[in-house]
């Protein structure tokens, strides 16, 4: 995988804004949980909540930041996963 969520919370963290641009980034790869959501909301929505996590942590170093980040994002979104290829009868 590409982008894992350690990745993608390092990519928020660095450019708080960008998160339409993250979101193009990961698409091919990850999915929102909610039924209805986008990847570009599930994205703000892990950075309002991380902000709010971290708000009063005036201790957190850059590497508890990325892993408060992480957990955000990975409540909020899934990997894609592929169907598997039909198995034909000449193959069994």
């Amino acid at each position: 995988m590409k982008y894992p969520t350690s990745v993608i919370a390092d990519l928020l963290l660095n450019s708080f804004s960008q998160t339409e641009f993250i979101a193009a980034r990961i698409s091919s790869e990850w999915e929102p949980i909610e039924d209805g959501e986008t990847l570009k909301s599930c994205l703000a929505d892990a950075m309002d909540t991380y902000a709010m996590t971290i708000a009063d942590e005036i201790n957190f170093d850059r590497a508890r930041k990325l892993l408060a980040l992480e957990v955000e994002v990975g409540c909020r979104i899934r990997p894609k996963i592929e169907p598997a290829p039909e198995i034909g009868s000449e193959q069994v």
